[in-house]
């Protein structure tokens, strides 16, 4: 089960298409929240995987407020333990045994629903955002099934 993603622009890099797990498109939900993408842009396009269409517009400017994001010093980002599972998510940040890694995951099996905090982005982690906002760059627009 996962997200495909099919671009409008079929002449990309990426041949038109964006294949994600729904564990990978929750880590990216939280990194597109926090890099400032409106919520009613993400919401229900990445939240639900039926179709729904985004516009141009919205995937350029995605494009943008990632790749901006992905720029600043200290990269911030909202765990949301309703859609993440921690394990998986620090595959993309932090390693799993540091200890901040392990306070977080402790807070959020505390039942703590969001937490904010700096992030040290994995080299993998960067390289999927990366890949994503220049999907959307030369999309033209995509549908989310």
């Amino acid at each position: 089960m996962g997200f495909d993603i099919n671009a409008r622009n079929k002449k990309t890099d990426y041949d038109g298409y964006f294949r994600a797990t729904t564990s990978y498109m929750a880590f990216l939900c939280c990194v597109m929240e926090y890099a400032g993408v409106p919520e009613q842009v993400t919401c229900p396009a990445f939240y639900e995987n039926d179709g729904q269409y985004v516009t141009s517009k919205d995937a350029n400017m995605i494009a943008a407020r990632l790749l901006s994001w992905l720029k600043t010093e200290n990269l911030m980002l909202i765990v949301d333990s309703k859609y993440v599972d921690p394990d998986w998510f620090f595959i993309h940040l932090e390693s799993k045994s540091s200890p901040r890694a392990s306070l977080i995951k402790k807070q959020i099996s505390k039942g703590k629903k969001r937490i904010i905090y700096h992030v040290a982005m994995t080299r993998t982690g960067r390289k999927w955002i990366k890949y994503f906002a220049n999907f959307c760059a030369t999309s033209k627009g995509f549908w989310v099934y």
